[in-house]
C-alpha cells in the first residue's frame, strides 16, 4: 500500500531568501512523494517500500531536481543526500559543520559529506 502526495509549490516558497538559506529548488513546481507503512505496522519490509516507490516516482524522473529531504525514505545515499543542495551551499554547511561541530557530537537525520 502507497498514499501518493503531489504539493504544488511557488508563492513565498520560491522567493529568493533574504538571508544564506539551506532550502533549494526553489524553481521546482511540485513536490512529488509516497507514504507506505512497514514492519511492525505492516508485513510490507523497507525494502519492498522502497521498491514500490521507486516504481511510483519512476514517471517523474526526468524532471526531477533534486532530493527533497523532510519526504525521503530510510537511509539516504550520500549522493541522495547531496543532490538535496547545490554544490556552494553543501559546501556552505560542510564548512559551518565542521565549525561549529568538529567532533560530530550531533547527529544529523541526513549526513551531508
Amino acid at each position: 500500500m502507497c498514499v501518493a502526495g503531489l504539493r504544488h509549490l511557488g508563492g513565498a516558497f520560491a522567493r529568493p531568501p533574504r538571508h544564506p538559506s539551506a532550502v533549494e529548488h526553489r524553481e521546482a513546481e511540485y513536490v512529488a512523494s509516497v507514504l507506505s507503512p512497514v514492519r511492525p505496522t505492516s508485513d510490507a519490509t523497507d525494502a519492498e517500500a522502497r521498491a514500490v516507490h521507486d516504481k511510483v516516482l519512476a514517471p517523474f524522473a526526468p524532471d526531477v531536481l533534486g532530493a527533497c529531504l523532510p519526504f525521503s525514505f530510510g537511509p539516504s545515499t550520500p549522493a541522495e543526500v547531496r543532490s538535496a543542495f547545490t554544490p556552494a551551499t553543501a559546501g556552505r554547511l560542510c564548512r559551518l559543520r565542521h565549525r561549529v561541530d568538529p567532533h560530530s557530537v550531533i547527529r544529523p537525520n541526513h549526513v551531508l559529506t
